[in-house]
């Protein structure tokens, strides 16, 4: 303020120019929070477009998953050259952990004896039993670190599983009958789901292979 006052007075300016030689007060400061803001809001659109699931389900699929908790995880990136549909009655993944009733839970083993084989802890050093907050964070990481983002479909209620056919199927307890090719292009499950508040069961859709993987 005092530098342009002496510049005023060096250089008085005439009525017309001085409304518009000098943004105003308000004026800067729109400009600075936006460009302060701008970082931060552009790497927030980065994490939302990286964390991007699923917006439609196929109705023909190879492989469906039933639940987005830890086990949902592990077996949606073991599935992912088939792209597997997770299917999450909930609008966030870490299963229990997330929908926990007291705020004091915790992890009763340490890090190092809950963790995945190929996504270590960041810190797992640490003596302390992780915070159920602390595990859905880590597993938010695991689906980060292997995009398994994509795979999910949040909101989506199973209500309805049915068998398409017997043991004429070819359902075995090695799928195929041999374990080597468990996915053969021929249906054999049918799986119903109801989205949001609705109550009605959408058409169901039709898959090779079903994972269940929902806690008690």
């Amino acid at each position: 303020p005092q530098s342009l006052t002496a510049l005023h007075a060096l250089h008085p300016l005439r009525p017309q120019e001085a409304a518009t030689a000098h943004p105003s007060i308000e004026h800067l400061a729109t400009h600075a929070a936006s460009f302060i803001q701008h970082p931060g809001s552009t790497a927030m659109a980065q994490g939302q477009a990286a964390r991007a699931t699923r917006e439609a389900v196929p109705p023909v699929s190879r492989v469906a998953i039933i639940g987005g908790g830890i086990s949902g995880l592990a077996a949606a990136k073991q599935m992912a050259a088939y792209d597997p549909v997770v299917f999450e009655a909930t609008p966030s993944v870490g299963g229990v952990w997330k929908h926990c009733v007291y705020r004091t839970t915790r992890l009763q083993t340490p890090r190092p004896d809950y963790e995945f084989s190929d996504y270590s802890w960041k810190n797992r050093d640490d003596p302390s039993f992780p915070t159920h907050t602390e595990i859905v964070d880590y597993l938010e990481g695991y689906a980060d670190e292997f995009d398994l983002w994509r795979y999910i479909s949040f909101g989506s209620k199973v209500v309805d599983i049915k068998f398409l056919g017997g043991a004429e199927a070819g359902f075995t307890e090695l799928w195929s009958g041999t374990g080597k090719a468990p996915l053969r292009g021929k249906p054999m499950w049918e799986v119903g789901i109801v989205t949001g508040d609705s109550n009605t069961v959408q058409v169901p859709y039709i898959l090779d292979m079903l994972c269940m993987l929902v806690s008690r």
